[in-house]
Parts: structure tokens; sequence; C-alpha cells
């Protein structure tokens, strides 16, 4: 059986086997990507982003992000994989997530947030699309059988490098829908309440990229197009989610 006939019918079986519960919303769902792939997936572009950009390392905001994103990992409803968080050199305010866990912050968005709790939400917004496989479900829908196998199996490093480049765009510049984000804003919250952050940090956040549009400013960060909501309803509704949190508290 040649390579990309075993492909096929792993991702047949895959796809006869794929309904599971998704862990943080609980409902059913198909995946035709298992959770091995997706992170095969993930190793892909973590190498492609790492080709785009330059990781920060071995100062102390990268042990931040580290720090911070340990802690929303192990509150995540995807405890089980192993999340790998990334300082990255830029001057665009941004925060992304690839799947399999792998959680990028730029030096930009650092450099604007208050304290750690307002990290903490930011990042906990990223691992709920991980959580919720906002990303998996995305590359199902967008990418082609031949670029997720390539994605998965081939061992030509040109091949698994330009599927990689095409996820890459796919994931991060097309951003998600409406409802994944909405989705993400709450379970950032959730997270960042459950690893012992103020529940209002995603919040306040959102707070300061009002500021920045009112100033004429518009952040790659949760970028406002035409599928996404403006920030200011997505403020209102992460301080209802952060109100709930804080009133479990009392």
């Amino acid at each position: 059986m040649t390579r990309a006939m075993l492909a096929g019918v792993v991702l047949l079986t895959a796809f006869a086997a794929g309904c599971a519960t998704n862990p943080a919303t609980g409902r059913s769902q198909l995946n035709v990507i298992t959770t091995p792939q997706e992170i095969a997936m993930g190793r892909n572009i973590d190498a492609q982003v790492r080709r785009q950009y330059a990781v920060v390392t071995g100062n102390q905001q990268a042990d931040r992000i580290e720090r911070i994103g340990a802690k929303i990992a192990e509150a995540s409803d995807r405890p089980g994989i192993q999340h790998h968080f990334a300082l990255l050199e830029s001057d665009d305010v941004n925060a992304f997530a690839a799947p399999g866990g792998f959680i990028y912050v730029t030096t930009a968005l650092v450099g604007i947030v208050e304290n750690d709790a307002e990290l903490a939400g930011v990042i906990g917004h990223e691992v709920g699309h991980v959580s919720a496989f906002h990303s998996v479900r995305q590359m199902q829908q967008h990418l082609g059988y031949s670029i997720l196998r390539d994605l998965v199996f081939d061992k030509d490093d040109g091949k698994a490098a330009g599927a990689a480049d095409i996820a890459f765009n796919a994931i991060i510049m097309t951003g998600f829908s409406r409802r994944d984000e909405y989705q993400a804003d709450e379970l950032g919250v959730k997270y960042a309440a459950g690893a012992g952050y103020d529940p209002y940090g995603l919040a306040n956040f959102f707070v300061k990229l009002q500021q920045r549009e009112q100033e004429g400013i518009f952040d790659k960060a949760f970028e406002i197009v035409m599928s996404h909501p403006i920030t200011s309803q997505r403020r209102r509704r992460v301080e209802g989610y952060a109100a709930k949190y804080a009133a479990g508290k009392r």
C-alpha cells in the first residue's frame, strides 16, 4: 500500500469514527483530524511561524508568557495535550493559535498590557481556540485532502513546508468566525479565572484596543473584519462572562 493510500485509509477511518464530544462545549462534533494528526500539523505550522518571526527566549517577558500559559493550559478543557507558548518579535499587537496547542504572543502586545490578568485573558482566548477545536475545524473546511495529507504524512520537507505555508495563511490570516471568536472570549475568561487571575483581564484588554481604535490604530489582535464582532460588542459580552466568575468567588 502506498503512503498516499495509507493516508487516505487513515483519514477515512478518522472520518468514520470522528464524532466525539467537544470538551469545551459538551456538544458532539465531527473531527476528521485525530489529535496526533492535529499535533503533527501544529508542529509544521510552528516551523512556518518560526521562519516568519524571530522567537524571543531567555528573558523576563518570554518566561512570563510560558509561566502564565502553563497555568492557563492546566485550567483549560484540554489539559492532556502539551501546549507550547512563544513570544514573537513583532511591532504588530497580535496573538494567535495553531492546532495542537501552539500559542503565540507578540512583543508589541505584551508592551500594551498592564498586568498578568490582561495577558492571561489574551492567552486564555487563544487556548480557547485550541480547546474548542476551532483551528481543526477551520483546516477541515478550508484545506484540501492533499494539503492535510502532506502536513501529517509527507516526509518531503519541501512539500511539508509548502503545506504549512498554506495552513498558516488559512488559520492565521483568515481568522475565525464570529461564533468562534465569541466562544474563545468566553473560554478565555473561564480559563483565566480558573488559573487564579482576575476574570476582568480580557475585558480590560479590550478597553485598550478600543482606546487605540479611537486614536486610529487598528491592531491585528482580534482583527475587525466583516465576519468578526466589533471590539465594543465583545467587551460587553466579556464583562458579562467575567461578572459570573467574579460572583462565584464571593
